[in-house]
């Protein structure tokens, strides 16, 4: 939703309101009351499920948000370095020069390519009070696909021997 979204459901709704007591003082019968009650309801209704919609795509992007997980060493300057790590939906990632000091069972990544991730949480996090329905659906599909390129193309197998 947008601040344009808020202000053409607010004028609907005065409108349907309005157009509700116009019709409900014309009524004659149940039927005609009836009719102009769900009339009204309908508009309610749709401006309701405009704002779940943008609840239930926040809750999504959080949800992105949180399956990583930084371990900086740090906590001073609070950059990454070798040596930190991340954890991903319970799979944990060692930031390494050359995997050289990473198990082969276990997997690494650079600096540049935990930084990069960590780029676009924040961007995704700066989203957060977008009352923009499309604007949080797209940041969490950004999300999304930086999670995805750090799991399956970025990170490698460790070579320490």
């Amino acid at each position: 939703m947008t601040a344009g979204d808020y202000t053409t459901n607010a004028t609907a709704l005065s409108d349907a309101i309005a157009a509700g007591k116009v019709a409900i003082e014309a009524a004659t019968t149940t039927v005609e009351v009836t009719s102009a009650v769900e009339a009204a309801k309908s508009v309610i209704d749709g401006i309701k499920s405009d704002a779940v919609i943008l609840a239930e795509a926040k809750s999504e992007l959080q949800s992105s948000i949180s399956s990583v997980v930084f371990n900086i060493a740090d906590d001073v300057d609070n950059e990454i370095a070798v040596g930190d790590t991340i954890t991903i939906n319970d799979v944990e990632y060692t930031v390494s020069v050359d995997g050289a000091d990473v198990l082969p069972a276990d997997k690494w990544v650079t600096v540049e390519e935990a930084t990069t991730l960590q780029t676009a949480i924040d961007a995704a996090k700066a989203l957060q009070t977008s009352e923009d329905t499309s604007v949080v659906t797209e940041g969490k599909s950004t999300l999304d696909t930086a999670i995805d390129t750090f799991t399956n193309t970025d990170a490698e197998d460790g070579t320490l021997v």
